[in-house]
């Protein structure tokens, strides 16, 4: 879904001010058991080995500093206001 929006991924970046690594492949936990279970079983020493020989990055972005200081700002505020506006929300949510 999301994460194959470069946009998307570009927001994640900022908002986490992180770089955001898309990897070469596509599978998901699947992969991941089997990597797990290749581990396990002996046919890579430990599961780093499995990780550095299986999963390579095709594609990484890096936070534009601007965009993350601004959710940062908007993040500060949002911690400020949210103890007084929690039940708040809590009513909103149950009026549903």
């Amino acid at each position: 879904g999301g994460a194959r929006s470069a946009f998307w991924r570009q927001i994640l970046a900022a908002v986490f001010d992180r770089p955001i690594a898309t990897l070469e492949t596509q599978e998901g936990s699947a992969y991941g058991a089997a990597l797990l279970a290749m581990a396990g079983t002996g046919h890579y020493g430990s599961v780093v080995e499995a990780c550095k020989a299986a999963i390579h990055e095709k594609q990484r972005l890096e936070p534009d500093p601007a965009a993350a200081q601004t959710y940062a700002k908007g993040y500060a505020v949002f911690r400020q206001i949210y103890p007084a506006l929690r039940d708040t929300f809590q009513r909103i949510d149950q009026a549903r």
